[in-house]
């Protein structure tokens, strides 16, 4: 496995994460020259629900909110796209195709549709990048984050994320994930931290009847110290070539390096 030449560009949540979750695919995806040999189902089937959740709060917005057959169809246009121009799908083990795909994007954004209350958007989509500040230091990667969502309530903001997960979530991730502690971080940087702000999951369970649950959360001063400090840890890492395959991750059934991490010697 030949190592890319270039900077990896700055931290985000998902580059963190993977790192975290298995370091031989962060190398992978984001250092060496080799090619995916398939993109995982759920990483399509994530795409789509939050495209038909953009095409649902962009309308929310403006005040002109989009049917849920068009939503729909172009949820399942999106799929067939991503089919088209990407390498081949990736299913679990209990099977699919891109059928059954289609039907539960579509079956996951309808019960969204039919859930989202009416909420004061103030932005969709929205990225932004900010310096990484660890005692006064700043750090050589700044930190990007894609808000997929931020609403007001009550004069105070809230950032939001969409999920689709096959079980309910924990109290350990809601407290300790760092996902909020990146975007609330980021946010408190772009727009101060003078204005109330948290962050809340809007979750999709996949079930045979797919359910939406809410789970607000918040972070602190200490909260954003430790990712600093994980993040750093992560960037010594990197930076020193330590990368281990982990064999028995989550994702490790959709995987697209998974051959190449069979292969591995070291």
């Amino acid at each position: 496995m030949e190592t890319a030449e270039g900077n990896p560009g700055p931290w985000s949540f998902s580059r963190i994460n993977s790192y975290l979750s298995c370091s031989l695919k962060w190398f992978l995806h984001y250092l060496s020259d080799e090619e995916p040999a398939s993109v995982s189902s759920n990483l399509i089937l994530g795409s789509a629900v939050h495209y038909g959740h953009e095409l649902l709060y962009r309308g929310m917005k403006v005040g002109n909110i989009p049917t849920l057959k068009d939503i729909l169809e172009e949820v399942a246009e999106d799929i067939l796209i991503r089919k088209k121009f990407q390498p081949p799908i990736a299913y679990p083990k209990s099977g699919g195709d891109i059928n059954s795909l289609i039907e539960e994007a579509q079956s996951l954004t309808e019960c969204l549709y039919q859930s989202a209350k009416p909420e004061k958007v103030v932005a969709v989509d929205l990225e932004e990048t900010v310096p990484l500040i660890d005692n006064g230091t700043t750090l050589q990667k700044p930190l990007k984050v894609i808000y997929d969502l931020i609403v007001e309530e009550d004069g105070a903001e809230v950032i939001v994320d969409l999920k689709s997960a096959k079980c309910r979530f924990g109290k350990q991730k809601i407290q300790y994930d760092l996902q909020p502690s990146c975007y609330l971080y980021a946010r408190g940087v772009s727009s101060g931290v003078h204005i109330p702000r948290s962050f809340r999951y809007d979750v999709l369970l996949k079930n045979k009847k797919p359910l939406f649950i809410q789970y607000p959360t918040s972070r602190g001063r200490d909260d954003y110290q430790r990712l600093i400090s994980i993040i750093k840890m992560v960037d010594r890492g990197v930076s020193s070539g330590v990368f281990i395959p982990n064999r028995s991750s989550f994702f490790c059934s959709t995987c697209e390096w998974g051959q190449l991490c069979r292969d591995w010697k070291g």
